[in-house]
């Protein structure tokens, strides 16, 4: 009978010892859920912040083990992560596209600038096999790069291929989607352009001085 009383005795003191482990990891769930629903909502915060104003103002004490989000603070690099042309053929660095366009058409494209590289050169080659073709080139905040002055940030114009480089040291440079429009210029004669696209992202390395 002692033997038993042990035994339930034992039991109970298991039993409460699995209730208390089990009150403790419900607790400790819990805890990390607010935790993580708290940054969520301070990274969707710092996502609005990049979207309207393309850099960060300061990362929360909460959120700097995402060591992405220093490279926000910093003013020379200005992000914006929302795309404003869907409809754009979306290029792949190093990709080349050989395309046909009527004289007069344009044909866009988009290429994504991953942020985390801070330092790159975006390079451009346009090439027209038939016809004559111009290349205008759209920062995050200008979709659909058109002729007019004030509808493109960057353009290569002119007789013969079209090579435009764009560092990001340049004062309309942006992180996020950049957009690229190709127009025809000159068409051959069945009224047609044939060109071909090149998108090269090269990341630049800072230089190192020898002491």
């Amino acid at each position: 009978r002692d033997e038993l009383r042990q035994v339930l005795v034992n039991k109970g003191q298991r039993f409460e010892l699995i209730e208390h482990d089990k009150n403790l990891l419900v607790r400790q769930r819990q805890l990390m859920a607010q935790e993580w629903g708290q940054r969520h909502y301070m990274l969707q915060q710092i996502k609005f912040e990049l979207s309207s104003r393309g850099v960060v103002k300061e990362v929360p004490k909460e959120l700097q083990e995402f060591k992405i989000l220093t490279n926000f603070t910093n003013p020379q690099i200005v992000c914006h992560l929302d795309c404003l042309d869907t409809a754009a053929t979306s290029l792949a660095p190093n990709e080349v596209r050989h395309e046909a366009l009527e004289a007069g058409h344009y044909h866009d494209y988009r290429i994504w600038i991953p942020p985390e590289m801070c330092r790159c050169t975006l390079r451009l080659q346009l090439k027209a096999s038939r016809g004559d073709t111009d290349l205008y080139v759209g920062n995050a905040l200008q979709p659909q790069p058109r002729l007019p002055h004030d509808e493109h940030t960057w353009r290569k114009a002119g007789l013969g291929d079209d090579k435009l480089t764009i560092n990001y040291f340049h004062p309309s440079f942006t992180f996020g989607w950049c957009y690229i429009s190709v127009h025809a210029q000159r068409a051959g004669l069945d009224g047609e352009c044939e060109y071909s696209l090149k998108a090269q992202l090269q990341r630049v390395r800072p230089s190192s001085s020898n002491s």
